[in-house]
């Protein structure tokens, strides 16, 4: 295939700024994005060699870059990975260490048929301090990634019929695994934001409703590993957000960020209707439900939170 990774920056008007391709027009992607003060960090994967005169090991691997504000160019690049295909999925950011964690799929196929979870530590100035790998059964690793206030690392992904969440200290020791698992289906983690009193929350897809029907979840954990809620979120799967009368419907949470007031704010896409005449929102009297306008929807919601 091809295609290149992008980055395209706005003003606060909704004015293009820069648009900046990334990768040799072989299928390359950018998955992760983070802006930490006036520094911006993006991963994604690379097919082949080259991307930004560096060699690949594999036939696709995965790069982390520190990209110029004011232009988009790239001011570093790291490229990690084994020497087959490996795909990134999820980043974080340890702003008091000044420490890039990034996380995904390490895949040895071509001379094992293992597909494992890896775990990249990089510095600020772009160098990569060690690439650990973890089997499906060690650690959740994968996807969802996020750092607390101490610098430990909680992970979160899919193995099998079940899906961990694990959490790690800053030399990628797992310190414990939690399995998550509703009595039917299986959660699928895809994105993880952490607070300052050291707490994750945790979005992505539950797919215990059934075939065809697949609801947003949104969990809290403490640092302990301890499933915790907010008083609002009495009914923590928000098919609310999805839910038709008549029509099986998927729905998927893909982001997750807390405003400074420590709400949370919900990204993601949906093929039902987010306004259901017959049903009304009394947990949600706040938001707004909008009807969809094609077969597949992105969403945005935020929920006010109380302790």
């Amino acid at each position: 295939s091809s295609g290149y990774g992008f980055v395209r920056k706005y003003n606060s008007s909704g004015a293009v700024q820069w648009t900046e391709n990334y990768g040799n027009n072989k299928g390359e992607s950018v998955n992760e994005i983070k802006i930490i003060d006036d520094r911006i960090f993006i991963m994604g994967s690379t097919v082949g060699s080259g991307f930004n005169n560096k060699t690949t090991p594999g036939v696709q691997n995965v790069f982390v870059c520190e990209i110029e504000p004011d232009d988009g160019s790239i001011l570093w690049t790291v490229i990690t990975g084994s020497s087959y295909q490996d795909t990134g999925y999820g980043m974080a950011i340890d702003l008091s260490n000044e420490l890039i964690y990034v996380t995904g799929v390490y895949d040895t196929f071509a001379s094992s048929g293992e597909k494992k979870d890896f775990l990249s530590k990089i510095t600020f100035s772009g160098a990569e301090k060690w690439l650990k790998t973890y089997t499906k059964t060690e650690t959740g690793l994968g996807y969802a990634l996020a750092v607390d206030k101490d610098g430990n690392i909680f992970a979160s992904d899919t193995y099998e019929t079940t899906n961990q969440i694990s959490k790690l200290d800053s030399q990628g020791a797992v310190s414990w695994n939690k399995t998550m698992k509703p009595d039917s289906g299986k959660y699928m983690s895809r994105h993880m934001v952490s607070d300052t009193l050291g707490n994750v929350y945790l979005t992505g897809t539950d797919t215990s409703p059934g075939s065809f029907k697949e609801d947003v979840f949104v969990f809290k954990y403490d640092s302990n590993g301890n499933r915790t809620y907010k008083t609002t979120m009495t009914a923590h799967i928000f098919d609310t957000l999805v839910y038709n009368a008549d029509i099986d419907t998927e729905s998927h949470g893909t982001r997750i960020a807390l405003d400074k007031n420590s709400n949370i704010i919900i990204a993601g896409r949906t093929y039902g209707l987010l306004n259901d005449a017959d049903r009304d929102y009394p947990d949600y009297p706040n938001t707004d439900y909008e009807t969809k306008t094609s077969n597949e929807d992105m969403f945005v919601v935020l929920l006010q939170c109380e302790e």
